[in-house]
């Protein structure tokens, strides 16, 4: 009720004082960094501007002043990325309706202050430490290549999986991942390359995917992601998300060009279109045509018991897990866990869910 009473008496005072408050703070942009990015928000405005606008838009000096003003109000006043302003399709919501939606910024400062930091930098940040706290869960091999040292391991792992995922420790929606088949190549050449690269990886077994799942998109691994929170040693959920990556693509994550559907956690049904980050709409997949809306997930209940048996095998500090879950030939599997954007969530149910996870994070 306080939340609610907070957001309305801001949301008030936004509207009224919006153009005040960002003129205060507009030469400020290129100093104010946005959370776990590294660019300033004046980057990141003129970035999302540039892929969410039609040119049309871009050449019209005054009415992109108008834009870049909003954006920065609802920086300001909800600390919404200037793209999560365009996911969430501020332009058309009040002050009020926008103060509904979960930001990256505010799930963050919510996570930090309730479940701690060691929780992100050291359990799930970090790929390496969270396969090793999950692995029965995972079900496949890996290994990590961070050093030379690492050579005689790698060596093993390539014998049994010569074909094999990589992906770097700290990446993020996506970046950096992609599949590597060493047969009838120079091996240490491959491995002296990775070492060269300056970046820490993680290398794991190919997941074979289960047909069911591969019916959307047959180049990638088709994911769910599931939201749950731990409270008192029960576990609760939101609804989770099917997420399908595009042909060619080896990854399905939205940031990556993904298409993202709402999944009903009580059936595993799919309960609405298919959407990218663009906020496109997709009854169908684009390059294989299969439905999406009202496909029925294969072997839910199974995908929920793991999940709720996986997240109380970590330490009780984890409150909150965003798992990225796999059907493959052996059964539902982890492919990561991590805070996960709600950006995905947020587009494919047209509505916030900050009040919701509130809820779940301070009960």
């Amino acid at each position: 009720m306080l939340t609610y009473i907070k957001d309305l008496l801001r949301s008030v005072f936004f509207a009224i004082f919006a153009k005040q408050l960002v003129a205060k703070h507009i030469r400020r942009t290129k100093l104010k960094n946005t959370l776990l990015t590294g660019g300033t928000l004046e980057d990141a405005l003129k970035e999302a501007c540039h892929t969410y606008l039609p040119e049309d838009i871009l050449r019209q000096p005054e009415l992109m002043q108008s834009i870049h003003e909003d954006i920065i109000a609802s920086y300001l006043f909800c600390k919404a990325s200037p793209s999560e302003y365009f996911e969430f399709d501020f332009q058309q919501k009040s002050f009020w309706e926008r103060s509904k939606y979960l930001t990256d910024i505010t799930k963050f400062k919510v996570c930090f202050k309730k479940i701690g930091e060691k929780a992100f930098w050291e359990d799930l940040k970090d790929k390496w430490n969270f396969y090793c706290l999950m692995k029965p869960y995972f079900r496949r091999e890996a290994c990590k290549v961070t050093s030379a040292a690492d050579w005689e391991n790698y060596k093993d792992f390539i014998t049994r999986h010569p074909h094999y995922f990589q992906k770097p420790i700290d990446a993020s929606l996506g970046q950096g991942c992609r599949t590597e088949n060493v047969e009838g190549k120079d091996a240490r050449a491959v491995f002296d390359e990775l070492i060269a690269s300056d970046t820490h990886w993680i290398l794991e077994e190919v997941v074979q995917q289960d047909d069911q799942m591969a019916r959307w998109n047959d180049t990638s691994v088709n994911t769910i992601r599931v939201r749950s929170f731990r409270i008192n040693d029960k576990i609760y959920f939101l609804n989770s998300i099917l997420r399908v990556g595009r042909k060619g693509a080896v990854v399905d994550n939205h940031g990556a060009g993904g298409i993202a559907a709402e999944i009903d956690n009580g059936t595993g049904t799919v309960i609405t279109p298919g959407y990218d980050k663009k906020r496109q709409i997709y009854h169908q997949h684009p390059d294989s045509g299969t439905p999406i809306e009202g496909a029925q997930i294969p072997y839910w209940e199974e995908l929920i018991r793991l999940t709720e048996e996986a997240h109380l095998s970590l330490p009780s500090y984890h409150r909150y897990v965003a798992w990225d879950m796999a059907l493959s030939k052996k059964g539902w599997c982890i492919i990561e866990g991590n805070w996960g954007q709600f950006s995905a969530l947020q587009i494919t149910g047209k509505r916030g869910y900050k009040k919701d996870f509130f809820r779940f994070m301070f009960s």
